[in-house]
């Protein structure tokens, strides 16, 4: 999410709450996720390729070449992971927050 964007905890209203909610989805996916995808998949395919050669023909020193793009998949995977993690949490606390909007609406005042 951009730095200049508001945040929806900043919101004056419902419905200005649910367009910042509405935002900040749109910028979390599109955070080139999909590029990601391939970028992980051309490395795992180009190391198991490696891997392949190393243990056909008693080559050694491919080892190295197939385990450096591996490595790099499981950074990846590792980083996807956190990104997930703190994507269900913000999910979570936009979740209280909503709930938070529509008890107060209900009793006609905003919240804060």
């Amino acid at each position: 999410m951009g730095r200049d964007q508001r945040l929806p905890e900043s919101a004056d209203s419902w419905g200005e709450f649910h367009a910042l909610i509405d935002m900040e989805r749109d910028a979390r996916e599109n955070e080139g996720s999909a590029l990601w995808r391939i970028a992980a998949g051309l490395l795992f395919a180009t190391g198991l390729i490696f891997l392949a050669y190393a243990l056909q023909g008693g080559r050694p020193w491919l080892f190295p070449c197939a385990l450096a793009p591996l490595a790099a998949v499981g950074v990846m995977a590792s980083r996807a992971l956190e990104h997930a993690e703190r994507a269900a949490r913000r999910a979570a606390q936009l979740e209280l927050l909503e709930r938070a909007w529509q008890a107060h609406l209900e009793r006609g005042l905003p919240p804060g």
